[in-house]
């Protein structure tokens, strides 16, 4: 709209079409135009509120507009021409009058565009259709709501037909309107897609998420599209890519999924609606998008085709398992439609002559433009291929589209693709032509030229992009998987062993290369390892096996009902040959991506090469394996190689140093630990490849998932204590604060000053919205535990009143005989549980004379509390629920009778909390005292069984210290005070953050729940000396913090302090020896230690 006949400077940058007045902002110009009633306004907001008054008070419109908002009709300086494609008749939208045409009202579908070459003065960058015509041709299906199923796609039942339309080709050359314009394009593009969809919220049934739509949202979507995802896909030739004559579906996928590195959950919902609606506009409008041709295509579909990648490439990392089983089911569509538009003909069809810099600029503008559709086109075939690995991954499918990508043509080189002007290109081509005369120019050259014997032909040493190196490795891993022999076109089978041997090649080709970017080889190399790795085990059907065998749900791989019902023998697998290879490969996985460059760390292999070194680690660990000796430098064609059919046989006497470590390796015939070789905790890897996973977890959603995965698998192998400690020692030098995805998200602390500063600060972590990890399934909360002060102060008051010296003092001989009773059954038959039988039974006898209850009331509060805890572990609501009425029913029976037989308040629970008010002086209300006696009764019983469990596997293990305590029992105070830091028996307690913190770097955004993990903060080295060692009389032991610290420290602690005391003495008295006789049992979150014990005694 700018005039750009001129060369003066101006202040006045923007002209008006119409009055000719300067301005210097575009408010003028009100590019915003409502599409019910025409009135034009200068900001997108203020349109906003504009469109809800009509929704509020409904009024009749005229009918709209069909130029873009903002813009006068354009007119032609040439007439169209007449014939089928371009004339008047053909299209009744456009008429022609007076050698000139005028836009009246035209519903522009996504294949049929009108188009017209504006006057040289009213030439802009962005040419836009109306927006409630745009968005009635997206939903024209009947009846149809974002929230039903999406119609199926497939092949059209007719060939496709050529819909008549007018071409726009592009404007003359122009000199400060270019600039303008070329600045300008992104923000424009946005505005009018904001008002686009804006103007049709009212006329569709759309996602909330698309109410508030802003530019900047738009436009910093677009920004991301083309410098995040563009690099790792390049795709789209974006030198030469005008948003005027891309399609709504095509630019809208673009927005999605440039939606996802803005890095907010708002972000993303809103992607998500946004390629819910381009998803709905292709599934109705493909039939014309098939036979839409644009100017510079050799064939129609492209646009189609590129978009269906796009949308593709989105669903298939979403967070959104529905997406992702989309992706699954048609991602084989896309190749279909390429199929049957021709596409995959570019490989026959002569590339266009590059021109001379002398040409004329008409000549080269043309050739440059031809050479980027023609390149588009390829790129996005091969792009098909790159989205299809990781489908094929994730569904467990081999990958189809290698056939036709075989023989296509290499993708060119990036600098000429990036190349942002004809004369930068066609420099770029004339060197690349002069360095590449002997190159192969096929992929089946190219892999043919590996397969050959010997050194690698120097044809391929031209150090081919990243994005062939992805396509190679595709096409060799089809070949490699086809079993005994696999189809390479016209050059018949090659074995197995051959395609392997071949891909042994291509890695030294990658690891060697001068001309790959060190993010490009970082990424190949990934991609290289993912694939030799899933030669030798399939990681979709491992992870499925391993989900079924632990009864996990998983729709990373095929969905729910594609469990592998086959029996996991994790030890037969640890020990053989396959897993020795996958360890290999996994453990260099990892070494990569975690030197992988930050601008690269999002490629798309990314999240499935992950996950699959998780699934290999997770194997190993299943079969109790947590750590290996690895050589220090890896052979992989021994690797790759070793165990096939047509390998030769390699013996340690003839192969090299290198060879023979790896060699030693993967037999397992290390005698002694080699020199030189590197002891690796699996654990540990395990725990950093999840924070890996998480990383990612903002760009591709699917990680999410990968990552709750491994979390559940962990929680069934990993709840052994040691391997816990150790996960926290890594995370506390590694990543003291870390996010999970596990119950539904949460952080975790894990050093001691962080958590302790935590506990104290009771004003930004609060207790009433979350006080543990996993909380309770049915959302209850209950006091003291769940209160903040002063709501929670009058509880501990009453529950602290009835544990004072007096009182456990009179308390202290009951439960000794209560001890001595629990215990002679075990003592009579020389064996039994001093967790689940003795501790579990007696702390249920401590809560009764604690709480005054009933004596027959003890057994019945132990089964329904251990029940009730077991479903709580599990998530099991309905058994919560059963468990948790029963010990209401005991609370409110209690209460009852305690509101008509009040006893002394210091020695009565029940009474005490009568007692107290709240902080207006009310009495505390009855639902809160039960809910409080309720709690009162599962504290109790939860943490004890489990620390005296660990106690007597610690001294079994420590036959002395057992000794000197049993000799000695004035050490038995400072002991437990040792265990109590050793053997915390709760992971942590949670809080919810009430303001944004920021902690290492991270930041914690309100209400977002944080469990401080008291475990790993009393084995911090920085406050402990050795901290994994037992040591009596440690100075600084008050210090730990088994129970907690701050405002919501265990109220109950001296009463737990003397049931322990009197617990181990009469364990020691009673016995000359004691040592653990059978399996353990660990808990699950939130508590950490032993819950079954078998133990004989002597």
């Amino acid at each position: 709209m700018a005039d750009d006949s001129g060369d003066s400077p101006a202040p006045n940058n923007f002209e008006c079409t119409f009055c000719r007045r300067g301005f210097t902002k575009k408010e003028h110009l009100k590019p915003f135009k409502c599409a019910i009633c025409d009135r034009s306004f200068s900001r997108g907001d203020v349109l906003n509120r504009h469109v809800k008054s009509h929704k509020q008070t409904p009024s009749s419109h005229s009918a709209p507009d069909t130029s873009p908002p903002g813009f006068p009709t354009p007119i032609p300086d040439v007439p169209l021409h007449s014939g089928s494609r371009n004339s008047s008749t053909a299209n009744p939208g456009i008429s022609s009058t007076n050698n000139s045409a005028s836009i009246s009202h035209i519903v522009w579908s996504s294949a049929s565009r009108p188009g017209v070459r504006l006057a040289h003065h009213e030439a802009s960058s962005l040419l836009w259709p109306d927006s409630e015509d745009l968005f009635q041709s997206l939903t024209s299906t009947d009846g149809m709501t974002w929230d039903q199923s999406l119609p199926g796609l497939g092949p059209p039942a007719y060939p496709p037909h050529e819909t008549p339309y007018a071409k726009l080709p592009s404007a003359p050359d122009r000199s400060r309107q270019d600039d303008l314009g070329a600045a300008e394009d992104g923000h424009r593009a946005v505005q009018t897609v904001n008002g686009l969809l804006t103007n049709t919220l009212f006329d569709v049934t759309s996602h909330v998420e698309l109410s508030d739509l802003t530019p900047r949202f738009l436009d910093s979507s677009l920004h991301m599209f083309f410098t995040k995802f563009i690099p790792i896909l390049p795709v789209i030739h974006r030198p030469t890519f005008v948003y005027r004559d891309c399609s709504a579906p095509l630019l809208l996928n673009a927005i999605a999924l440039g939606s996802l590195f803005l890095g907010t959950e708002d972000a993303t919902a809103k992607g998500e609606a946004l390629w819910r609606l381009a998803y709905t506009a292709i599934a109705t409008s493909w039939p014309e998008m098939i036979g839409y041709r644009r100017e510079y295509d050799v064939c129609s579909g492209v646009e189609l085709v590129l978009t269906a990648l796009l949308s593709q490439s989105y669903a298939a990392l979403s967070k959104n398992p529905t997406l992702r089983m989309t992706s699954q089911t048609f991602y084989g569509l896309s190749m279909h439609w390429a199929q049957y538009c021709g596409m995959y003909d570019v490989g026959r069809t002569e590339a266009p002559d590059i021109p001379l810099e002398h040409d004329s600029i008409d000549a080269r503008m043309h050739a440059w433009r031809s050479w980027a559709a023609r390149e588009t086109q390829l790129r996005t075939l091969l792009g098909l291929c790159v989205i299809d690995g990781v489908v094929s991954q994730f569904s467990g499918n081999l990958v189809n589209t290698w056939p036709s990508t075989s023989p296509l043509p290499l993708a060119a080189d990036e600098a000429a693709f990036a190349a942002d002007t004809a004369d930068k290109w066609i420099r770029h081509m004339a060197t690349a032509r002069t360095s590449q005369n002997s190159m192969p120019v096929r992929f089946c050259d190219l892999y043919q030229s590996l397969f050959s014997d010997g050194p690698l032909s120097s044809q391929i040493d031209f150090g081919p992009g990243l994005l062939s190196l992805k396509i190679l490795l595709e096409i060799m891993s089809s070949l490699a998987t086809n079993f005994d022999t696999a189809s390479q076109g016209s050059g018949g089978a090659q074995s197995k062993f051959r395609a392997v041997q071949a891909l042994g090649h291509l890695r030294r080709h990658i690891a060697c290369s001068m001309s790959l970017k060190a993010g490009d080889k970082a990424i190949g190399l990934l991609r290289w390892h993912a694939v030799c790795l899933d030669l030798v085990a399939s990681t979709a059907r491992g992870a499925r096996r391993m989900c079924h065998h632990f009864g996990i749900t998983q729709h990373i791989f095929g969905g729910k009902k594609r469990q592998e019902e086959r029996q996991v023998n994790p030890q037969a697998w640890a020990q053989g040959l396959p897993a020795r290879k996958c360890l290999l490969h996994a453990l260099e996985i990892h070494k990569i991506a975690s030197e992988v460059p930050l601008g690269v760390a999002h490629d798309v292999c990314l999240p499935g090469t992950l996950f699959a070194a998780a699934t290999t680690y997770s194997s190993f660990a299943l079969a109790g394996v947590s750590k290996a000796l690895t050589p220090t430098f890896i052979d992989w064609e021994t690797v790759i190689l070793l165990g096939l059919e047509e390998a030769p046989e390699m013996s340690m006497s003839s192969t090299a140093e290198e060879a023979r470590d790896t060699l030693v390796f993967l037999k397992g015939s290390p005698t002694s630990r080699p020199s030189g070789w590197v002891a690796r905790n699996l654990i540990y890897e395990l725990s950093s490849i999840r924070i890996l996973l998480h990383s990612l977890s903002q760009h591709w959603g699917v990680t999410q998932e990968m990552e709750e995965v491994v979390g559940a698998w962990e929680a069934h192998f990993s709840n052994d204590p040691q391997k816990i400690y150790e996960e926290y020692r890594y995370l506390r030098q590694k990543c003291p604060i870390i996010h999970t995805n596990q119950y539904g998200g949460y952080w975790l602390m894990t050093r001691y000053e962080d958590v302790k500063r935590a506990a104290m600060d009771s004003d930004t972590y609060i207790s009433s919205v979350k006080a543990v990890v996993p909380s309770d399934p049915r959302g209850i909360r209950r006091p003291p535990l769940n209160f903040d002060a002063p709501a929670h102060t009058p509880f501990r008051t009453a529950l602290e009143r009835t544990v004072k010296p007096a009182r456990l003092k009179r308390l202290a001989e009951p439960l000794r005989k209560h001890a001595e009773a629990e215990l002679a059954p075990l003592l009579a038959r020389g064996r039994g549980d001093i967790s689940a039988e003795f501790a579990a039974s007696f702390v249920a006898r401590m809560e009764s004379e604690w709480l005054n209850l009933d004596p027959d009331v003890a057994p019945k509060l132990a089964t329904a509390a251990a029940a009730w805890l077991n479903a709580w572990r599990m998530q099991d609501g309905e058994t919560v629920t059963a468990n948790s009425t029963i010990m209401y029913e005991i609370a409110r029976d209690l209460l009852a009778d305690r509101q008509v037989n009040p006893r002394d308040p210091e020695e009565d629970p029940a009474s005490s909390l009568l007692l107290e008010r709240d902080a207006e002086g009310n009495p505390l209300s009855e639902e809160h005292l039960i809910g409080c006696l309720r709690q009162s009764l599962v504290v109790g019983v939860v943490a004890p069984p489990i620390l005296i469990g660990s106690i007597c596997k610690h001294l079994s293990e420590h036959k002395d210290l057992q000794q000197k305590l049993r000799e000695d029992e004035s050490l038995i105070p400072a002991a437990m005070d040792e265990f109590l830091r050793l053997y915390s028996p709760y992971r942590g307690f949670a809080r919810t953050t009430s303001k944004e913190v920021h902690l290492h770097g991270k930041t914690i955004r309100p209400k977002e729940p944080v469990t401080l993990c008291y475990t790993a903060a009393n084995r911090d080295p920085e406050v402990f000396e050795n901290p994994d060692e037992f040591i009596i009389g440690r100075e600084n032991i008050a210090a730990h913090m088994g129970f907690g610290r701050g405002r919501h420290r265990c109220a109950g602690m001296p009463l737990a302090r003397l049931t322990l005391d009197i617990v181990l003495r009469a364990i020691l008295r009673n016995t000359h020896d004691f040592e653990v006789d059978g399996e353990l049992q660990y808990s699950r979150m939130p508590e950490l230690g032993i819950i079954s014990c078998p133990m004989k005694f002597l």
